[in-house]
């Protein structure tokens, strides 16, 4: 809900340029894009086992805690958000480190939180 109201106000201004792109054809797109991420994280975390512990994982890392809880931030205390912080320190494009930087981390999580979960993965 927090990047729909980021889209919405004109005083931010949302980082993802996936979303963004989405954003600039039409809202639905943006719709079809979490739905349809939603429908089909739901799909493979119907099932236990190391794939639907990963992909929770990842989801609640990524999407939640990088991406809810840096518009939370940005609405509580204004710019720059969270991220662009974090780009900043760390010299890179706050698109490359959305892109990029938060995936692999979440991935590198993913696969951890999995092992410890469901034992032997590989």
């Amino acid at each position: 809900m927090t990047t729909w109201r980021i889209l919405l106000d004109d005083g931010y201004h949302e980082l993802n340029p996936l979303i963004l792109a989405g954003w600039t054809v039409h809202p639905l797109v943006v719709a079809a894009y979490f739905g349809g991420f939603g429908l089909c994280v739901w799909g493979i975390t119907r099932r236990s086992g190391w794939l639907a512990t990963a992909v929770a994982t990842y989801v609640v890392l990524t999407i939640g805690v990088f991406g809810g809880l840096n518009n939370l931030a940005l609405f509580a205390f204004g710019p720059p958000s969270l991220l662009d912080l974090v780009a900043d320190t760390l010299g890179l494009a706050a698109s490359t480190l959305i892109l990029s930087v938060i995936p692999l981390c979440g991935l590198a999580v993913a696969l951890g939180v999995a092992q410890v979960y469901q034992g032997p993965i590989f």
